[in-house]
């Protein structure tokens, strides 16, 4: 596996050190919801309660094909800590 960013959406945390990511997918919608340290989110704008931003996560990627299968940095109920996402929603 190799270290990337996975592309998700974000919402800011309970505390000022962590953000809500939510992972989609297309033809499943929400794969999975978690909160992460906020220096492992990359966003171009400041997510607001309510009102989440596009951003990527670090991740562990490995790629086979037009799939590619993530780890993700904590485990989701949803989803576990491995989820298959197309290969068009990772980059190195």
């Amino acid at each position: 596996m190799e270290a990337g960013w996975l592309r998700c959406k974000v919402l800011p945390g309970m505390f000022s050190n962590e953000c809500l990511v939510v992972i989609e997918a297309p033809m499943r919608g929400e794969i999975a919801w978690i909160l992460v340290d906020s220096d492992l989110v990359d966003v171009t704008e400041v997510p607001h309660h309510g009102r989440a931003v596009a951003g990527k996560l670090r991740v562990q990627i490995d790629q086979h094909g037009d799939n590619a299968t993530v780890m993700i940095p904590v485990a989701s109920q949803e989803a576990g800590r491995f989820i298959s996402v197309p290969s068009a929603f990772v980059a190195w």
